[in-house]
């Protein structure tokens, strides 16, 4: 009490401050006052004054608008309103007794919108009352109130004890079957609490639970069981005396039903030990049980003491205790005084005749209680109440709801999971859709670059031999003349898809002119005799177009944009000696182009999908360009009022037909008889007979679907190397296997074969696991770090590259590699040489990005850190890698420093030379430079 006033007056007047219609001077006297004759004022007074604290506090609250009840003052103002309202419930009426007061607060407290644990507290106080009074059907309807409260409190400790508290009021009215359902329903709740109890408190509880449960047990005859749970608790650490005070208790009752007197004995001394129990009223019990155990073990004597201790205890009715009058009817038995045994036993059956007849009427109350709440139950769920309510009667009373509640809920259970499952089945789709929409767009953005970054090297590559090549007329015309050729790809990729999206917006505008139709086809035929030369594909041409027709006026831009991306299509899909079929004949008032060719095919299944537009078989995804050709061939086709048929087998190859109308009175004139086919390219010499001259040169394999990229880095290293050329892995494997190269410069991404897959392939030749091998690609080398490393990729190059770049990283990896075979012809006695593999050199690498921007990391350290001596970490190094240990963490260092320029994340060149351990600016320029044939500053840019 005194505890709860001091609270009061402190935060009182501290909060009432704010308010200004409130006079906070008054208040505080009052509390004040209050505060200093608690507790020397009778009780009555002091509930006089806690009535008119609550009649302020009322006047408090009401004077609050519904803005200010939710601040933190109104708050506060609230909460020390119920903890007034239950320090008057807790200290007057539950002392008094005063159910009807206690329930009239707490219908106030409900008003008040208190917490659930408040109103929790005050319907166990009532259910204690009720109990008391014997109105046990109130009592557990009351003390189940308070268990949903606390519930909704998540108050789970209080939440158990008063279950363990109706427990023990079925036990003491002897009731089996409620005493067995409330331990079940404790037993649930208590292990699914197990995780949001502390440890102290799950351990106290499960203490009062086992004790209670013990001597349930052993009341009803089975001692072995009781005693084994009394065994299984564990005391040690357990400071809590009530808890400590029941456990004696309880096990003593246990004992003694087991006959097991003297242990019995020892439990008594220590529950009412006066470190547990120091109140004169525990007297009569204490001394109580001590004559019940000295009659059980026949010491009379003893027995005889404890009968004169009791008989003078002036606080005991021998009229309505039962244990008493029972013990003194035994003792008087034993010691042959039968007149008074008898006297006390008619007593005892007296007194029990009461408590059957209460315990019949306790049943009675009890089933109708549980028939009214059942009915309560049936009721809501008819009236359609919250599915809150019915969910929660149904698991807390499931063997009193009918049948049919349980098929409502199965159904309800149906309707809401089927519901459930078609709405996550759309989501799933729509994360699908989003998923593949992604990947579209990332595809598209990686093509884009590759299709921008290959011309865009060509272009800088010729222009850099230009300038090395001022006086030489014929090459500098020769190097214009491919720029310009690689400027105007790069042009004519980019405005077909400018086309596609203007067709898409039906934005185009057919543009005519006048022209000789056969010689127009012809020329665009024939304008692949170069392409299809250099890869040694067989391209053949029929036509029974005559040559000396007429102009024909026509829109000639959308018919090579037609022709153009079929033949590219049928070149880049077909293997090297392969064929390809061009045939154009007019017929009647159509123009017929059918376009043949025997390589990888197309499945079924993506026939269909072919002119979506971005589409890519999922077999070629990444092979280049944009993925808009077939598409932009349809888009066309079809604003030219024509269509297009495709028939393709796989392995097999793919033939296209397109049909376009031709005005009816054009004057075309065509050969009865179709002439045979062409063929339109000559046999290109073999790479064999080519290099045939320049045997001693170290052999090169340059692998790259782009034609012209292949002419330009042919002419760029022919020089000095043994160029051999093909188009996709799966050729490049085949002249692997035919000849010896020294290195192989391979692009990233190409039909039939990719440059990862070439590479893996390769590994598995044994004379090819050693052998230098660069990746090309537009992609930034973050996207294949990892398959570098598991592939044993030495060098990655980005488009597009200068020529000093290329040739410098050619040349370093070749001296490497000249290197490293020399030193794996030493004998080393100290190393084993076969156990040192890419995982130790990965190793190596990982360590030295861990120290990357420490620029004190030596080469001790990483011998430290990989433990190894310095001499036998160096040895290894160069035999596994050709390179020192110092170089090894300069190359690292120099990779790094190559990938953090091309992400920009740093503005300047000092940045990277730090960021990357390394303190001096001219050293990195001059070490990066050699490296990769660039400067730092113009990669940078």
């Amino acid at each position: 009490m005194k505890s709860i006033f001091f609270y009061l007056l402190l935060c009182l007047s501290i909060l009432t401050k704010a308010q200004t219609n409130i006079d906070t001077v008054t208040i505080n006297k009052k509390l004040t006052k209050l505060q200093l004759e608690t507790a020397i004022v009778p009780i009555d007074t002091t509930k006089n004054r806690i009535y008119k604290l609550l009649h302020q506090l009322n006047h408090i609250k009401n004077s609050f608008t519904k803005e200010e009840r939710a601040t933190k003052t109104g708050k506060a103002i609230k909460k020390i309103y119920t903890n007034t309202v239950l320090s008057l419930i807790e200290n007057v009426f539950f002392n008094e007794g005063k159910i009807d007061s206690i329930k009239y607060y707490h219908s106030l407290l409900e008003k008040n919108n208190s917490d659930y644990y408040s109103l929790g507290r005050t319907m166990k106080y009532v259910g204690f009352l009720n109990n008391q009074k014997n109105d046990i059907a109130n009592a557990v309807k009351n003390f189940n109130k308070s268990i949903d409260y606390f519930d909704k409190a998540n108050a789970k400790i209080d939440e158990l004890e008063t279950i363990l508290m109706l427990a023990a009021i079925y036990i003491s009215y002897d009731l089996p079957s409620y005493v067995e359902e409330t331990i079940a329903i404790f037993e649930t709740r208590f292990n699914s609490y197990k995780k949001e109890l502390t440890p102290e408190d799950y351990r106290l509880v499960e203490i009062s639970f086992k004790t209670m449960k013990a001597s349930w047990i052993s009341a009803g005859g089975d001692c072995k069981k009781a005693l084994s749970i009394i065994k299984s608790i564990n005391l040690n650490g357990v400071n809590d005396i009530n808890t400590l005070a029941d456990y004696y208790e309880e096990s003593m009752f246990v004992h003694l039903d087991c006959g097991n007197y003297d242990e019995a004995l020892t439990c008594l001394k220590e529950a009412y030990d006066e470190k547990y129990n120091n109140f004169k009223e525990f007297e009569q019990f204490k001394n109580g049980h001590y004559l019940t155990i000295y009659l059980e073990k026949k010491d009379l004597e003893k027995a005889a003491y404890y009968v004169d201790l009791l008989k003078k205890d002036s606080t005991i009715n021998e009229n309505t205790d039962i244990s008493i009058n029972k013990s003194y009817s035994n003792f008087y038995k034993a010691t042959g005084n039968y007149k008074l045994a008898l006297q006390y036993k008619e007593k005892h059956h007296h007194i029990l005749d009461s408590i059957n007849s209460l315990k019949s009427k306790i049943t009675n109350d009890l089933t109708i209680y549980k028939l009214k709440l059942n009915n309560e139950v049936v009721k809501l769920n008819a009236q359609n109440k919250s599915q809150e309510i019915i969910n929660k009667r149904t698991k807390e009373y499931l063997i009193y709801v009918f049948i049919a509640i349980i098929y409502i809920l199965l159904f309800t259970f149906y309707r809401i999971s089927h519901i459930r499952n078609k709405k996550r089945y759309i989501l799933n789709l729509e994360l699908e859709k989003n998923k593949e929409i992604v990947a579209l767009k990332n595809l598209y953005i990686q093509n884009l670059s590759h299709e921008i970054r290959t011309p865009i090297t060509i272009i800088i590559g010729y222009l850099s031999l230009i300038r090395q090549n001022i006086f030489d007329s014929a090459k500098i015309l020769d190097y214009t003349n491919k720029t310009l050729k690689s400027s105007e790809q790069l042009t004519a990729s980019l405005n077909d898809f400018l086309t596609l999206l203007k067709l898409e917006n039906k934005k185009i505008i057919s543009s005519t002119e006048s022209k000789n139709l056969g010689a127009f086809l012809k020329k665009i035929v024939y304008s692949f005799e170069g392409n299809v030369t250099l890869k040694r594909i067989n391209l053949y041409y029929k036509t029974n177009i005559k040559a000396t027709n007429k102009n024909l006026t026509y829109d000639y831009n959308s018919l090579t944009k037609i022709i153009h991306n079929l033949i590219t299509n049928a070149v880049k899909y077909t293997h090297t000696g392969e064929t390809i079929y061009v045939e154009t004949l007019v017929n009647k008032n159509e123009l017929l182009i059918t376009i043949k060719d025997t390589g990888i095919g197309i499945s079924e299944e993506e026939i269909p999908h072919i002119f979506s537009r971005f589409f890519q078989s999922k077999e070629h995804i990444n092979s280049g360009g944009f993925g808009i050709g077939l598409s932009l061939v349809s888009e066309l086709i079809k604003n030219l009022n024509g269509k297009i048929d495709v028939k393709s087998k796989k392995n097999k190859g793919t033939t296209f037909t397109v049909t376009l109308p031709l005005d009816k009175n054009n004057d075309l004139q065509v050969t009865e008889n179709t002439s045979d086919y062409i063929l339109i390219n000559e046999k290109e010499d073999s790479e064999k007979e080519k290099n045939s001259k320049k045997r001693n040169l170290p052999k090169i394999l340059i692998v790259d679907d782009n034609t012209d990229i292949l002419i330009y880095l042919k002419e760029l290293l022919s020089t000095e190397f043994n160029c051999f050329t093909c188009y996709n892995g799966k050729d490049g494997l085949t002249l692997a296997k035919a000849y010896q190269f020294n290195l192989v410069l391979s692009d990233l991404y190409m039909p039939i074969m990719q440059g990862f897959k070439f590479k893996e392939e390769l590994n598995k030749l044994d004379n090819y696991k050693e052998i230098p091998f660069i990746l090309m690609s537009a992609s930034p080398p973050e996207e294949t770090e990892a398959l570098k490393l598991t592939l044993g990729i030495d060098d990655f190059i980005v488009k597009p590259f200068k020529a000093k770049e290329i040739q410098s990283r050619i040349y370093n990896l070749l001296e490497n590699k000249i290197y490293r075979d020399k030193l794996q012809n030493i004998n080393y006695d100290d190393i084993e040489m076969t156990s040192y593999n890419s995982e130790f050199v990965n190793k190596v690498r990982s360590i030295i990005l861990e120290n990357l921007n420490n620029s004190e990391f030596s080469v001790n350290d990483l011998a430290i850190a990989c433990n190894y001596s310095t001499k036998q970490l160096g040895r290894i190094l160069q035999a596994k890698t050709g390179l020192s240990t110092v170089k090894i963490i300069l190359e690292i260092r120099l990779l790094k420093a190559y990938e953090l320029i091309l992400k920009n994340e740093y503005q300047t060149i000092k940045e990277v030379t730090f960021a990357i351990g390394l303190n001096s600016t001219d050293y990195f320029n001059k070490a990066f430079t050699k490296r990769f044939g660039i400067k730092p500053s113009e990669l940078i840019k």
